[in-house]
């Protein structure tokens, strides 16, 4: 937000706070005209309090129009922070990427909008409201305004109680509801197989226990909130009424006038359920912690520092002496091979081989225990992912497609010219897709609009498009019928770049295509 917006907002904060302060004189003037019986004042009295209130509506309309357009620069801006951290922070070895964010996105920043940002905010007009008032409140009487004001401070020595048990609270019910969304992600991810295997009951029963458990840590959150809240106001009540009593007494022996005592107590009344209202707030926004913690993580975080840079074409990948274990089980031990330019490299071997571990290893997802991996005779370890990745095309067993067009896919928002993006089309074999359908063809959710082959077609085209030096075939071509697989395959093979395919299975005639077979 800029700084005359900033300075915007303060002034409109501290003009609605003279708001109490129109309130408590208007009450005054109405005692001090009935007690003197001045009817010529009523008349501009009451046109006064009629404008006033209405300049003060106006006033509010606009401190609330202020700060949803800060509540809304702030959003977004840490949202687009959060983003640029999730995507530097991945790596393949993340399995519940999108439930775990998607948690955090809709239910987590939305708590944080609400009972950080936005309390935090009223907390602030509370503040700024009881101070102007209280210098008023002075104005009239010294002795009897810090006789309330000392007890309205007694509340504030409570607030602390139960803070650690909100927090508590807080955190369990965020952990539950993560673990719900991920039941429910897997629930309707499989809801097909659950149908066919007639599994329905014990699969609705293990996610109804996870809402139960959601629902009963939501409860003790709220109720643990409510507590602190009631507790509060007990003690605010009590502070409350024990100086208006003593206000009572004083007028009453005749040692304040009543017009004083009128107005010191309606403001000082203001003043504590202000107070009274801002440690309630307290309570909600201390409900945040756990949240507010995670997001300062991941604001302060420091990309990657890179030390040295690909400047030219990639033109040798080297494994020395690569170990790699995971809990105590051994992947690789002492691997090491070369690959060089434009070679056609074929990965093979059984379901946990290593296949994936090299191709995150080769990518810096993962680091080896021990051993080296050079690019271009540098050490994988002194460059940065962000800088590896800038080498690679990778085309996945499942492809990566977004809910845009065929065009959005295949460009992925970067510029390319009409000749670039019609010689990928061709090169992948997605002509006739385009001629029929267009560019501007919206692919659907995951390319639910596109048939297997189609949808593999854009990543091959895209991966053409994008013309880096190393082409990564993440068995590609599992789940295509043989003739369709081995097609795409070889129009990839056809590019002169260096092609690591890492494949459980492939034909014996499309194996002689590649110039090494890395057999793990």
């Amino acid at each position: 937000m800029k700084i005359h917006k900033k300075i915007l907002l303060v002034l409109l904060l501290t003009l609605s706070s003279l708001e109490l302060v129109f309130n408590v004189i208007s009450y005054s003037l109405i005692f001090y005209v009935i007690d003197h019986k001045q009817l010529s004042m009523v008349l501009p009295f009451t046109l006064l309090v009629i404008v006033g209130y209405a300049f003060f509506q106006v006033v509010e309309y606009y401190k609330e129009v202020t700060i949803n357009q800060y509540i809304k620069e702030k959003m977004v801006n840490l949202k687009r922070k959060l983003l640029n951290h999730k995507l530097e922070e991945y790596t393949l070895s993340n399995k519940n990427i999108v439930t775990d964010n998607i948690s955090f996105f809709q239910n987590d920043l939305s708590l944080y909008e609400e009972n950080y940002l936005r309390a935090k905010l009223k907390v602030y007009s509370v503040l700024i409201t009881a101070g102007v008032t209280f210098c008023y409140s002075l104005f009239s009487n010294v002795v009897l305004t810090l006789i309330f004001m000392i007890f309205a401070a007694i509340p504030h020595l409570f607030s602390n109680v139960l803070k650690s048990k909100i927090s508590k609270s807080t955190d369990g019910w965020t952990d539950s509801n993560k673990n719900f969304t991920k039941s429910l992600t897997d629930f309707f991810q499989n809801i097909w197989t659950i149908k066919v295997y007639n599994v329905k009951k014990k699969q609705i029963d293990r996610i109804n226990l996870d809402s139960i458990h959601t629902e009963t840590k939501k409860v003790s959150m709220k109720n643990n909130i409510s507590l602190s809240q009631s507790f509060q106001m007990i003690i605010g009540y009590t502070c409350m009424f024990t100086p208006i009593g003593i206000g009572i007494y004083l007028t009453i022996k005749g040692n304040l006038p009543l017009a004083t005592f009128v107005a010191i107590q309606y403001s000082s009344s203001w003043i504590i359920n202000s107070l009274m209202g801002a440690f309630k707030l307290r309570s909600v926004i201390q409900s945040t912690a756990p949240i507010r913690n995670e997001i300062e993580e991941i604001v302060t975080f420091s990309e990657e520092v890179e030390t040295h840079f690909i400047e030219d074409k990639i033109n040798c990948i080297e494994f020395k002496d690569v170990i790699y274990e995971v809990n105590d089980k051994t992947i690789f031990s002492g691997l090491s091979f070369t690959l060089n330019t434009d070679e056609k490299i074929l990965i093979q071997g059984p379901s946990g081989s290593g296949k994936t571990t090299l191709l995150q290893l080769v990518t810096k997802q993962i680091r080896p225990k021990s051993g080296s991996i050079y690019i271009n005779n540098t050490d994988l370890s002194k460059i940065s992912t962000k800088e590896i990745l800038k080498s690679f095309s990778i085309i996945q067993q499942t492809p990566s497609l977004f809910n845009e067009s065929i065009l959005q896919n295949l460009t992925l928002g970067k510029s390319f010219t009409d000749s670039q993006i019609q010689n990928a089309v061709a090169k992948a074999g997605l002509n006739s897709v385009v001629e029929e359908r267009g560019l501007d063809y919206v692919v659907g959710e995951s390319g639910k609009l596109l048939s297997g082959g189609e949808a593999k077609r854009v990543e091959i085209a895209r991966a053409i498009l994008f013309d880096r030096d190393i082409f990564i075939i993440d068995e590609a071509i599992s789940s295509l019928d043989v003739t369709l697989g081995t097609e795409l395959l070889e129009r990839l093979l056809a590019e002169n770049k260096l092609t690591i395919d890492i494949e459980h299975h492939i034909n014996p005639e499309t194996r002689e295509k590649y110039d090494k077979v890395i057999q793990l």
